[in-house]
């Protein structure tokens, strides 16, 4: 058996072909297909100064008191850089 088959189909004389990056296009279009509804519910407020303190805080972990949007915790984020001077 020839287990180099699957990148050379054509023989080791034959075009080459990019089996990874092949299986990337594939698994890359079917992650951008629609999956269902989209939940489009309003976001619980963020109780801002608690979460600022805990994820500011030096502890290993901090759980966030419920589900927050990316782009409001990635605000948070910047704001805590900000306010160490790492911008």
């Amino acid at each position: 058996a020839n287990c180099n088959a699957e990148w050379w189909p054509e023989g080791r004389d034959g075009e080459f072909v990019n089996v990874g990056l092949n299986l990337w296009n594939q698994q890359r279009e079917q992650w951008q297909r629609a999956v269902g509804p989209v939940d489009r519910t309003p976001a619980a407020p963020i109780p801002y100064d608690e979460v600022l303190t805990g994820l500011a805080s030096l502890r290993r972990t901090y759980e966030l008191p419920h589900p927050i949007r990316l782009p409001d915790l990635i605000d948070i984020y910047l704001d805590i850089w900000e306010s160490l001077d790492g911008y």
